[in-house]
């Protein structure tokens, strides 16, 4: 019986501790330093040229803000600028390589693996080499940041300070932005669907200069949460989903993502 009683209570404290560790990692978004550590391999063509005044951004705190599906959200302590971390999520690839395994143990990524870890941050790539303005982007390190000040203090969901190494992340610097549901439900909240409308057919026009420059989004379901406005400007606020698409090069298909882009618009946004 003793044997018995130990036996659930052992089981019991278990429970309890897998209970409390789940609730804690919801209550964070499962948010943990590892999440943002870079698993990717240094990528020339990744390198790009930020501004001088990104080191006095990069020089304040910055505290948890939002989670998107591929991201963490920091905002700035003058809360004009947001760093996005990248999430990468672990794979058994990753603890072998960690705990240093042979690798006879364990099996490399797949190439389908490898785009799809890859697809976010190359998204990004595309918005910096074409679209850089109007994504709001400042500052891109997708290899890591390894010139000037690289420790960031940031507070995490659960308002515990970090210190993080930049060299260590991909992330991005972008300008903070409203986004455009909240946008529109208080427009339309203080009655002037005038404004409301202007700020649809900003959206709109953005989607027209995607096109012009042969961008494709590939993140449909996210439209409406992907866009943003600083002052009257509309911008987006997350081009992950962005990807090479020539095929908008032709007015007509260039035409056919407008109005594809619209519809999706009226569906979300009267929601």
């Amino acid at each position: 019986m003793k044997i018995l009683r130990r036996s659930s209570l052992t089981i019991g404290i278990l429970a309890f501790a897998w209970v409390l560790a789940f609730f804690a990692r919801s209550q964070t978004h499962h948010f943990t330093n590892n999440r943002i550590l870079s698993s990717h391999e240094f990528h020339p063509e990744w390198e790009c040229d930020n501004p001088p005044e990104i080191e006095q951004i990069l020089s304040q705190p910055f505290h948890y803000f939002t989670y998107g599906g591929q991201s963490w959200v920091f905002l700035s302590e003058d809360g004009q600028w947001v760093v996005k971390f990248f999430d990468f999520r672990p794979t058994w690839y990753d603890a072998a390589k960690t705990l240093h395994l042979p690798d006879s143990w364990t099996h490399k990524l797949t190439d389908r693996q490898v785009r799809r870890r890859e697809a976010h941050v190359k998204g990004y790539i595309l918005a910096a080499n074409r679209f850089r303005d109007a994504c709001g982007l400042v500052g891109i390190f997708l290899n890591g940041k390894h010139i000037g000040e690289r420790l960031l203090t940031i507070t995490d969901p659960s308002y515990c300070q970090h210190r993080i190494d930049l060299s260590t992340c991909s992330f991005v610097v972008q300008r903070k932005a409203e986004p455009l549901p909240d946008r529109i439900h208080s427009l339309l909240k203080a009655g002037d669907s005038k404004e409301a409308s202007a700020a649809l057919s900003a959206v709109l026009n953005l989607v027209a200069e995607r096109t012009a420059l042969g961008l494709g989004d590939g993140d449909v379901v996210n439209f409406h949460r992907n866009m943003g406005f600083i002052g009257n400007k509309a911008i987006y606020l997350d081009a992950g989903g962005f990807i090479d698409a020539p095929e908008f090069l032709i007015p007509a298909n260039a035409e056919t993502e407008i109005i594809r882009s619209a519809n999706l618009l009226i569906e979300k946004i009267s929601k």
